[in-house]
């Protein structure tokens, strides 16, 4: 099998030097087969600020409203996705509305929906609903006072639906948690996290905790992480994703983590939190957008994208998430120059790779006239090295061992997958 390594282990690597090495390759360059890829053209309308989650018991996505601009532009239409296309179930229920929230009730198997922007009462609202299935139903006007742009989650060991935060009338944003258990709204908390809007909750089952990230407080964007076991918040970290609000969250069931995409101010990077910490897994995909849904779809095993705003454009489009198109770990001796382990596995079978090493994450783009360029790394352009060239085994997997030098304590690593023009996770070697 081909390997190269730069010369003295790892050199600073000119545009030059990356051309040379991603131009030999003589495999063509094909479309990437994971990762984000686009899901079909029919579905729901251009929307933003509408709200989605995953029924478990019939394997669909559940979207409801959402604003499509101009005036009268606010929807109450229902639909569902079930892995493969959209369809339109209802156009009855919630008056038209946006920026409220949903999640899914797994013991009751109802979809719960609360309050918005009621854009015939030119207010926000109070009111609680469910969807069934086949119908919505009102089940509540009380509980948490009106508000906008919170987020939901549904804890399911503990069989309740959480509320935190959001946007009320008087331009003010709350820090308040809530439960619905199927019959009332219970308020648990009034500290925590900040006050807050257009934050992002997910309900991590293998931890048991419902995560929170980042969110609005005036004009001043949060990175930080939190998470709520039912008696207490507990801050988590401030490290991982960029600040950002109006991105999206969700749980992975299959890789047992969460999941949180884009957002204000980012590329639609995508991240995932795993035994308490963030580990980024994509920087490019579909076009940076706010006030959209993703929500994770166990029976075709993706994350779904729906809609967003970006400027003035309103989105209608649906964008899948898979699995990292190859995903690379590091194992060293940091901070003695003892040996690296370098594995990666998912790449294209008896593929070439590049593994490229920086100072720090940032979006570095492969300058044009290259092969695969355009494709955006999760690396900066600081103290950007060209680690090693090579071909992975007939499975698209590879082990390699490397002599580190000890400058290289600290630094950021990022495979690509040549064939695919495809990016692996950032890794970082730690000191």
């Amino acid at each position: 099998m081909e390997t190269t390594m730069c010369k003295s282990q790892w050199r600073r690597c000119s545009c030059a030097a990356l051309a040379l090495l991603l131009l030999v390759s003589t495999m063509p360059v094909q479309a990437q087969s994971c990762g984000w890829s686009k899901g079909p053209d029919e579905g729901p309308g251009p929307r933003r600020g509408h709200a989605a989650a995953y029924d478990s018991a019939r394997d669909a996505v559940v979207l409801f409203g959402g604003f499509s601009g101009g005036s009268n532009g606010a929807r109450n239409d229902t639909w569902e996705w079930n892995g493969s296309e959209w369809r339109s179930v209802s156009t009855s229920g919630p008056s038209a509305r946006y920026s409220h929230a949903m999640a899914y009730d797994s013991i009751r198997h109802v979809c719960v929906l609360f309050g918005g922007w009621d854009e015939a009462r030119g207010a926000r609202v109070n009111d609680t609903w469910e969807w069934d299935g086949n119908e919505w139903s009102q089940v509540d006007s009380g509980g948490p006072s009106a508000r906008s742009d919170h987020a939901m989650a549904f804890d399911s060991n503990r069989g309740v639906t959480v509320l935190f935060g959001g946007y009320q009338s008087g331009e003010r944003e709350l820090q308040d948690t809530w439960e619905w258990d199927g019959s009332q709204w219970t308020q648990v908390a009034t500290d925590g996290p900040p006050r807050r809007r257009d934050h992002a909750i997910a309900y991590d089952s293998n931890e048991q905790v419902t995560v929170l990230f980042g969110g609005w407080l005036s004009s001043t964007r949060y990175g930080d992480t939190w998470s709520w076991d039912g008696v207490e918040w507990t801050w988590r970290s401030e490290e991982g994703p960029e600040p950002r609000a109006e991105h999206a969250m969700t749980y992975d069931t299959e890789r047992a983590r969460v999941l949180l995409a884009g957002g204000v101010h980012s590329t639609m990077d995508v991240w995932e939190w795993k035994d308490s910490s963030w580990t980024q897994l994509s920087v490019g995909g579909p076009p940076p957008r706010v006030s959209y849904s993703f929500n994770y779809h166990v029976g075709s095993g993706n994350g779904v994208l729906f809609g967003g705003l970006s400027g003035g454009t309103y989105f209608s489009d649906t964008e899948l998430w898979g699995e990292p198109c190859a995903w690379l770990t590091v194992q060293s001796h940091c901070p003695s120059a003892g040996p690296l382990n370098v594995n990666w596995r998912n790449a294209a079978p008896s593929g070439s790779v590049v593994v490229l090493a920086a100072g720090f994450q940032g979006d570095f783009a492969i300058p044009g006239g290259m092969s695969c360029s355009g494709v955006r790394l999760g690396l900066s352009s600081d103290r950007l090295q060209l680690v090693l060239f090579a071909r992975s085994d007939s499975i698209g997997s590879r082990s390699l061992r490397l002599q580190a030098p000890a400058w290289a304590c600290g630094m950021y690593m990022q495979l690509l997958d040549v064939p695919r023009c495809a990016v692996s996770n950032v890794v970082r070697i730690e000191p």
